[in-house]
């Protein structure tokens, strides 16, 4: 392998081959024996020609063949390497369904470089996620550590390899399960995760338990988890990387484009590769960037609730929310291995959306971003023609997740419908506020209006500024009050139910310290202080000069 070195000790010679080999893996082509043994390009050849792939699968075999012919893929030999096993080969896979791994190696003249690729999440795979992220290992974490061994057994791999245990998103996820977990464990070099999810707590206790807890760290040491900047899946689970093992890579995606801020790449009308993480014309993994965007930041606070909540309900909301994911994304609610959400599970869940947008809501960022993405939305006309008013809420939901931190979409659907079932209440409540606002204004405006009626036709003043004090100083307590009680409001967001939450925001958007009663309050003392500074100068004998003598 090269030496090209990121500042945070990621090869990049090794991350850009180990993310043609997870590309490569998603066009479920590797799966003739007669391929074994066979290099790469010859592969990529054969697949390309006896053709019978979707068109996904297609895409993925198109953009690894590009990168082959560029000069950096004839830089890193990606050509060369060899298959040397898959578990298609095997009956690894025959008792549970889409169970996909794969062997890749090359002999670099001093050693052997080895990647053992694992596939990213397919249809009818979105379910063992959730087992994976609550139970110790799921059915295909399982598999995946069953090939691992079989893999290295059958290689003859040893210390002298150069091993990488690699893999996109659920492919991620497996490579970090079976460093931790394998007996062969300790041959590993390098891994590379790329928008891969964390292994369960169950998972991460139990290598402790079994190997120690400086074979963990070592283990954990090895790892690397090149991200995009908005990818929402790799914040799943308790997490195993430091901050220094993290790269985001900028993706050229939409703010919220949930399904391109985890695609490995997309594809044009043409078929042609579009670059999400990779640049398959030549440039390899895109730049690196410093910070996360919306998507990320958002799932990485929503896996911090439900990670808080008691084991059963946490289970149940993970299991329905991979099932709702995996329906969203055009598959079907039932696994490939017959697994499945049971409506418990969806019961529970939504019993828990109270706590867990009540969490996100108790912060006053998320509060504002919320008020951001309603205004926003208000600023646009609606459209009720050709069901553009459909579009229309649909952005709408799916804008206020990206701005508020919320990833269940079905909360701000939710709440959008409950503000339009009560918008008459609502307007009828809010009404009601303003119309108090306004009596305190006309009080106020009396007061003053009362007050210019004494000043009389001659040069005398008559104006109480003792009264006119006393006005500002109850204008100031109003407002102390005001901002007291918005900071009570503010406490109510974990306390109330998330069908009261739109009444709850809309009263804290109405209520708190106003900058224009403490003007007016400041008016009024400064008024006060002018007319007494004028009554002592009118009061005071004036000083006649006395003209010089000539």
């Amino acid at each position: 392998m090269g030496e090209s070195v990121l500042q945070n000790g990621i090869n990049m010679d090794e991350a850009n081959t180990a993310f043609v080999f997870d590309t490569l893996m998603y066009s479920n082509a590797l799966t003739d024996p007669d391929y074994e043994g066979m290099d790469i390009r010859s592969v990529v050849e054969q697949i390309s020609v006896s053709g019978g792939l979707n068109e996904d699968e297609s895409a993925a075999v198109a953009a690894v063949r590009t990168f082959l012919d560029t000069p950096k893929g004839q830089e890193l030999h990606i050509g060369e390497y060899v298959l040397g096993d898959s578990s298609e080969f095997t009956s690894y896979n025959s008792e549970y369904r889409g169970a996909y791994e794969a062997v890749f190696y090359r002999d670099n003249g001093t050693s052997r470089d080895v990647f053992l690729a694992f596939k990213g999440t397919g249809d009818g795979r979105w379910f063992d996620n959730a087992v994976g992220l609550v139970t110790e290992y799921s059915p295909y974490q399982k598999k995946g550590l069953e090939f691992f061994d079989h893999a290295i057994e059958k290689l003859g791999i040893d210390s002298s390899c150069n091993v990488m245990p690699t893999g996109h998103s659920k492919g991620g996820n497996g490579a970090q399960f079976v460093t931790l977990y394998s007996k062969y464990g300790h041959l590993v070099d390098h891994v590379y995760s790329f928008d891969g999810q964390s292994p369960s707590q169950a998972a991460i206790d139990h290598t402790r338990e079994v190997f120690g807890e400086e074979y963990y760290k070592e283990q954990c040491s090895k790892m690397y988890s090149i991200c995009g900047d908005n990818d929402y899946v790799n914040e799943l689970g308790p997490g195993i990387f430091s901050k220094e093992q993290k790269m985001y890579i900028g993706t050229p995606t939409g703010d919220v484009d949930f399904e391109g801020a985890h695609a490995p790449f997309r594809k044009d009308e043409s078929g042609n590769p579009i670059p999400t993480l990779f640049d398959f014309n030549g440039g390899g993994l895109l730049p690196e960037v410093s910070r996360q965007r919306g998507l990320a930041a958002l799932a990485k606070s929503l896996n911090k609730y439900v990670f808080s909540l008691p084991d059963e309900d946490r289970d149940a909301v993970c299991r329905s929310m991979m099932s709702v994911i995996e329906v969203a994304l055009g598959g079907d609610s039932v696994g490939l291995n017959g697994e499945s959400s049971g409506v418990s599970d969806y019961i529970i869940a939504l019993s828990e959306l109270d706590i867990i947008a009540g969490s996100l809501f108790t912060d006053l960022s998320v509060q504002k971003s919320i008020d951001k993405a309603l205004l926003n939305f208000l600023k646009k006309p609606l459209q009720f023609k050709d069901n553009a008013l459909i579009s229309t809420v649909t952005q709408l939901a799916v804008t206020v997740c990206y701005y508020a931190g919320l990833r269940l979409a079905v909360t701000a659907v939710e709440i959008f419908l409950l503000c339009v079932s009560s918008v008459v209440s609502n307007i009828a409540r809010v009404s009601r506020a303003v119309m108090k606002c306004k009596e305190f204004c006309s009080d106020i405006l009396s007061i003053m209006k009362n007050g210019l009626k004494n000043l009389s036709s001659d040069s005398s003043i008559k104006c109480d500024t003792s009264a006119l004090r006393g006005l500002a100083d109850r204008i100031r307590n109003v407002n102390s009050r005001l901002g007291a009680l918005d900071k009570e409001i503010s406490g109510l967001y974990s306390k109330v139910k998330w069908t009261d939450l739109l009444d709850l925001q809309l009263a804290d958007m109405k209520i708190g310290h106003s900058v224009k009663l403490e003007l007016c309050a400041n008016y009024l003392s400064d008024t006060a202080d002018r007319l007494e500074a004028d009554e002592r100068d009118m009061m005071a004998p004036s000083e006649k000069v006395v003209p010089a003598a000539q």
